[in-house]
C-alpha cells in the first residue's frame, strides 16, 4: 500500500502504530532483542521502524513517561538487519478495524 500511495503523492500515516498492544507487540522477542541492544522500549523500536519507513506516526501516550519515550526516537538508528527482522513480522493483515 505504501508504494501505491507514494506513487500518488499521498503520505502514509500510521494511526495507532502500536496496535493498541495487540498481537503481543510489547512482548515480541524480535522487538525485545532489538530494544535491549539500543537500551530502548519495544514501543520505541516499533515507532522508530515506522519513522524510518517515512511514515507519520500518531502514538497514544497514557502517561508522561510514555509521552517522553515517544519523543526520544531520534537519538539512535536501526541497522538494516534490524529493519529486515522487523519487516519479517508483518503478516499483511490488519489487527483491528476503526474501533480500537
Amino acid at each position: 500500500m505504501q508504494t501505491f500511495l507514494e506513487s500518488k503523492h499521498i503520505h502514509l500515516q500510521a494511526w495507532s502504530p502500536l496496535a493498541c498492544g495487540k498481537n503481543g507487540i510489547f512482548t515480541n522477542e524480535t522487538l525485545q532483542s532489538i530494544a535491549k541492544a539500543h537500551h530502548k522500549s519495544t514501543a520505541q523500536i516499533a515507532l522508530k521502524f515506522l519513522l524510518d519507513k517515512g511514515m507519520s506516526i500518531i502514538p497514544k501516550a497514557s502517561s508522561l513517561k510514555r509521552l517522553q519515550e515517544n519523543l526520544t526516537l531520534f537519538d539512535f538508528s536501526l541497522t538494516q538487519k534490524e529493519r529486515d527482522s522487523i519487516t519479517q513480522l508483518d503478516r499483511n493483515k490488519s489487527l483491528f478495524g476503526w474501533d480500537c
